[in-house]
């Protein structure tokens, strides 16, 4: 297993966390620095300023959350589930550090009016090495 970063940047916090090859989780970060903080183009400066000491090209790099709306870094569709990690990343950037994947959010079937949520399944999926 990679190492791996998940980053859960919503409309206003930036929540970002480190695994090594093993899986297990070695540091966090957090600031408030949401989708709505972040000037137009300026979402790679954000990524650089808050987790750049992380980017040395060692880990696999995932956003989702808000960060995958219209207002967000790329704007991606929803993801039906259950669906695997590949199957939900939807886009892929290049930033002067690293290789980062876009996690898209995720949609659910149920009885009711469709539920959708802004990438939390998919953060679950990331977290645990692709498997739902």
């Amino acid at each position: 297993m990679l190492k791996r970063i998940v980053v859960d940047w919503g409309t206003s916090n930036f929540r970002a966390y480190r695994f090594d090859d093993r899986g297990a989780l070695t540091e966090t970060h957090q600031a408030q620095a949401g989708i709505l903080t972040v000037a137009p183009g300026g979402f790679e400066a954000v990524l650089e300023r808050e987790i750049g000491g992380w980017l040395d090209g060692s880990a696999e790099v995932f956003l989702s959350g808000m960060i995958t709306s219209r207002n967000g870094w790329v704007e991606t569709p929803y993801v039906e589930m259950p669906a695997t990690l590949d199957f939900c990343v939807v886009a892929t950037d290049v930033v002067e550090a690293a290789t980062v994947d876009v996690v898209a959010g995720s949609e659910v079937e149920v009885a009711a009016p469709p539920a959708a949520a802004p990438g939390e399944p998919c953060n679950l999926i990331s977290d645990s090495g692709g498997e739902a």
